[in-house]
């Protein structure tokens, strides 16, 4: 799903957050993008009540989706495990838990898992397949009761 890696690095494109947001461990200090191999047909935002964009879905001429993660979006990592330097990975897997239960997002869940294995293979991440395994067995554990995540509240298909 995910056959490319963009840079991320500590300080240049996320911050840890030592205080402050104590929910959140770490926060988006640039726009991320990353390429899903995967096509969608229309433009696709996530937005929050006061209409902050969040995350962008968008068609590529190439056939490709591009995931656009605004500056500023605070995530926590790896849930109740080591984060094992897993920046990037916990990042693309955290927004897209959070968005999957709008009703526009456009991916399933194995989909999204598996994106989080794809960037752990690119990255040489040992750790891959057991963190993978522990997302697909116990990730329903952490959706809130609602089906609805910290800050997104609507979705808005762009014309």
């Amino acid at each position: 799903m995910i056959s490319v890696r963009p840079e991320f690095r500590e300080g240049e494109h996320f911050r840890i957050n030592r205080k402050g947001k104590p929910k959140f461990r770490y926060t988006t200090l640039r726009t991320t993008r990353i390429m899903i191999d995967v096509p969608i047909d229309e433009t696709i935002s996530f937005r929050d009540l006061h209409g902050i964009e969040w995350m962008r879905l968008a068609p590529t001429a190439c056939g490709k989706t591009q995931k656009t993660i605004r500056e500023g979006y605070s995530w926590d990592g790896a849930t109740c495990v080591p984060d094992c330097n897993l920046y990037l990975e916990t990042l693309n897997h955290d927004t897209d838990c959070q968005f999957r239960f709008t009703e526009d997002f456009p991916f399933t869940k194995l989909q999204v898992d598996n994106a989080f294995l794809d960037l752990m293979k690119l990255g040489n991440r040992k750790v891959g397949i057991f963190y993978w395994r522990g997302v697909r067995m116990f990730g329903w554990m952490f959706r809130s009761q609602n089906g609805e995540w910290s800050k997104i509240l609507t979705t808005y298909a762009m014309p």
